[in-house]
């Protein structure tokens, strides 16, 4: 973290008024406000920092408050630059209370020992851009990444759609632009047809707007990849807002479901999901029954699989569910129910059920790629199958 303090100082622009904060268990200011970028304080700022030794602790909260709370203009492109080598808490809500000047804060992690969701949420939260580096790449990673902020092309962006009917759209705050760097949004639409994209935003000081035409495909086989793209950048955004609440509160629960709900949808690993096989279903027998279940909820792959013109599902209520309510629900690949296989009340025991390829009014479904989902209370278990006719 030293090292990368002292690259920062050392590459300030002449214009810059700058200051340094260091934090272990206490926060201690270079000087009170920041300073002119001038040979004199800068000299001292380096020894300064070269002084700065581990000494326990990581007052993260206090240090980005005392950063916030300094005399700063509001017509400067006012910058915070957090460097971190910790582990911490942060009252996130408390930071954006704060930053009352519109400051934008840019995050190094350095090392392995660095919170990422936490720190990416901090610089999410406030416009900036969160960068985690290794021990031995600190010098060219923040020589690339300080030589990239000190230019914004386009800040403050803001982007609109016209006719309106786009929903869900990801990142939830659009980051600024830099040289070399390209803006991925992801959102989902209703009505295909010809739609504007309005793109606005601040360029050197000046409003600047750009409007693209486009086309939203009515063809839900084409582009197959986006929305896988459109699930992991929501499944990002959930895991960022889960690492701000308390873990197991009801919104973080919330947060969680919808996270494997479309991590199972997808196919998008996450820190809840796993996709490894888990090999045969293991048995047991209920004694004096002479009934035999799984242990577990399993949902077997369909057969045939690729198919046509139907296929075989199979799954297994284990003894422990007694009586269960179990629905099997098909999606297609952006994430629409296509058809309803099995809604009901079973008891343990083996299922199965067969579909024809077609949807929930009777039509056939075109080829392609095809999710089936087991649902059973909290339990969601989900597996891909292809349609070929």
């Amino acid at each position: 973290a030293k090292a990368a303090a002292l690259f920062t100082v050392d590459h300030l622009n002449a214009s810059d008024r700058f200051n340094v904060i260091k934090f272990n268990s206490s926060v201690t200011m270079f000087r009170p406000n920041p300073v002119p970028a001038e040979f004199n304080e800068v000299q001292q700022a380096l020894a300064f920092i070269d002084a700065i030794s581990a000494n326990g602790g990581t007052n993260l909260q206090g240090a980005v408050l005392a950063g916030l709370g300094q005399e700063m203009s509001d017509t400067t492109a006012n910058v915070i630059i957090f460097i971190t080598d910790g582990i911490a808490a942060l009252d996130q809500q408390a930071v954006i209370a704060a930053n009352t000047k519109k400051v934008r804060i840019f995050v190094f992690g350095i090392g392995t020992d660095v919170n990422k969701n936490l720190l990416t949420q901090l610089a999410a939260n406030n416009n900036g851009l969160a960068e985690f580096l290794g021990n031995d790449e600190v010098t060219q990673r923040i020589s690339e990444f300080y030589a990239k902020i000190r230019n914004p092309l386009l800040q403050n962006i803001r982007l609109t759609f016209t006719p309106t009917a786009v929903d869900e759209v990801y990142p939830l705050q659009l980051p600024d632009i830099y040289v070399g760097q390209q803006l991925i949004v992801l959102g989902r639409y209703a009505q295909p047809g010809p739609a504007q994209v309005t793109l606005t935003g601040t360029s050197f000081g000046e409003e600047t707007r750009y409007e693209y035409p486009v086309s939203f495909t009515a063809d839900s086989l084409a582009n197959r990849f986006l929305p896988r793209m459109w699930a992991k950048s929501k499944i990002g955004a959930l895991l960022v807002l889960m690492s701000g609440v308390p873990e197991g509160s009801n919104q973080w629960e919330e947060w969680k479901k919808e996270v494997i709900r479309l991590s199972l949808l997808y196919g998008i690993l996450t820190r809840f999901t796993s996709f490894k096989d888990p090999g045969p279903p293991t048995f047991v027998e209920e004694e004096n029954a002479g009934m035999i279940a799984p242990s577990d909820f399993v949902l077997q792959q369909n057969y045939p699989n690729p198919f046509n013109p139907e296929t075989r599902i199979v799954f297994y209520v284990p003894l422990s569910a007694e009586q269960q309510h179990v629905v099997i629900k098909i999606y297609d690949l952006l994430g629409r129910l296509v058809a309803v296989l099995f809604d009901r009340e079973v008891a343990p025991g083996r299922y199965e059920v067969t579909w024809n390829g077609k949807d929930l009014f009777g039509r056939d479904l075109p080829n392609g790629m095809y999710i089936y989902r087991l649902e059973a209370g909290e339990v969601m278990l989900a597996k891909r199958m292809t349609l070929l006719q």
